[in-house]
């Protein structure tokens, strides 16, 4: 059998979706007993070398490719299967399909989406409907996929996903200097790395940052990432008004090197990752990898990964986050109790598990087509 995966999202420089890929391959390709593998997508990136089988890669580039392969894998050849990993499989694709829904952002925050990327999930209902299986990230995405595409339970598979090895807590000062030089963050700071788009509630993060601040907590927040140009000045300017001031206790580094980001997640007092939906979150995960404490609200995928921890802050209570974020950075001890618990959380999934539940739903695919 041949399977087909799509690669694409590789040519990303960073983010969640790029790192599922990678993840995903390398540990699809160290697993015994599974079907040859073929990568789908243009991308001029490196894998880690697999433990088991070569990876079978097509990287041309045809013109107009990224509409062609919209169409079909180009260079794939005949395939037995094709894992659509990025939400959309080719349309004209004969061989059944495993389609990933990372979540349904598009349709229920659109404004936090450009107008391209709102016409083409216009096709993501009719192509859930037509996949042998869905894999969703979350319950959460599961029970969104059923509410608003009306897809059935049984055809979706729930797969968490990880954090990678390479997220450790980094104690090597060195390396921990290089780091801090380069992203110009001081001794102690509040962190958030991500996108920097209206659906991540930076807004809310501000303003608790600002009530800290007038309460005589001196750390800056880092906001790692980037976003649409508007909504960023829209946040400095909210910033402003309330008292923070950018390049001095509101720092914007922008774009984070994937490689840096241990080293950065081990050196903030706190992670806090505000988002109004998540149909997963790997940024939080992999800050508690790194040893970092860490805080997100009771909504979405959340509630459902982190339920009965501290971690949590109600998001429908305007003095929550500041309450959360000041008893957190007022006690060392309280700290370091998060960070274990987060650091026990974040070890105790790995991505060999995330391939090996990854393959089974290939082998339901299989047997149904």
């Amino acid at each position: 059998m041949r399977i087909g995966i799509d690669v694409g999202p590789l040519a990303a420089p960073a983010g969640g979706i790029p790192r599922y890929v990678e993840q995903l391959v390398t540990s699809l390709a160290a697993l015994e007993g599974l079907h040859d593998l073929v990568l789908c997508g243009a991308v001029d990136r490196a894998l880690a070398p697999p433990a088991v089988r070569p990876l079978a890669w097509d990287r041309r580039e045809l013109p107009f490719q990224r509409w062609v392969k919209q169409l079909h894998p180009v260079g794939a050849g005949r395939l037995d299967l094709f894992h659509a990993t990025n939400y959309l499989p080719p349309l004209a694709l004969r061989a059944p399909t495993v389609l990933t829904v990372h979540d349904l952002s598009v349709h229920l925050f659109p404004e936090s989406h450009g107008f391209t990327r709102r016409l083409r999930h216009r096709l993501l209902p009719a192509m859930c409907r037509r996949a042998a299986r869905v894999i969703a990230d979350s319950l959460n995405t599961k029970r969104d996929l059923v509410r608003c595409y009306g897809l059935p339970e049984e055809q979706i598979d729930v797969v968490y996903l990880a954090a990678g090895e390479e997220f450790r807590p980094v104690r090597n000062e060195t390396e921990r200097e290089r780091v801090r030089l380069r992203y110009r963050v001081p001794e102690r700071f509040v962190l958030y790395v991500g996108s920097l788009d209206p659906r991540k509630n930076l807004g809310a993060l501000i303003a608790a940052q600002a009530r800290l601040r007038r309460a005589g907590c001196p750390l800056p927040l880092v906001l790692g990432g980037v976003g649409p140009a508007r909504h960023v000045e829209q946040l400095c300017e909210a910033a402003r008004a309330q008292g923070l001031v950018p390049g001095e206790t509101l720092l914007l580094p922008g774009h984070v090197d994937d490689a840096d980001l241990p080293a950065l997640y081990s050196l903030c007092e706190l992670f806090v990752y505000p988002s109004l939906y998540e149909g997963f979150g790997l940024p939080p995960l992999e800050a508690m990898a790194c040893g970092a404490p860490v805080l997100v609200p009771d909504n979405s995928a959340f509630s459902e990964l982190y339920r009965g921890t501290p971690l949590l802050f109600d998001l429908d209570d305007p003095d929550a986050l500041t309450d959360a974020m000041a008893a957190v950075l007022g006690d060392r001890e309280r700290r370091q109790q998060l960070a274990e618990q987060g650091r026990k959380r974040a070890f105790a999934r790995t991505w060999e598990s995330v391939a090996a539940e990854t393959a089974a739903c290939y082998e339901r695919a299989l047997a149904r087509a």
